[in-house]
């Protein structure tokens, strides 16, 4: 997504692009039905984070993807 900045891990299971995390973790559930994580669950430092978990299988995380993506088209992150 263009408009959102990522964090590359190092040495985790997880994606963490730079957005507003209890915000659009919420919205993301109620509205796609994919579960989250809040940055800030991780400290301070990441609360203009939100944790995507990649510790389940392919299949599970397209399909996550397919319902977060048109969603994520649609917000205004800038």
């Amino acid at each position: 997504m263009p408009s959102l900045t990522g964090y590359k891990p190092e040495g985790a299971f997880c994606l963490s692009p730079g957005v507003n995390g209890t915000n659009v973790a919420l919205r993301l559930l109620k509205e796609t039905e994919v579960y989250t994580t809040p940055g800030e669950t991780f400290g301070v430092s990441c609360t203009n984070a939100l944790q995507l978990s990649c510790s389940t299988s392919l299949e599970n995380i397209e399909r996550a993807f397919e319902r977060m993506i048109p969603w994520l088209e649609n917000q205004d992150f800038e």
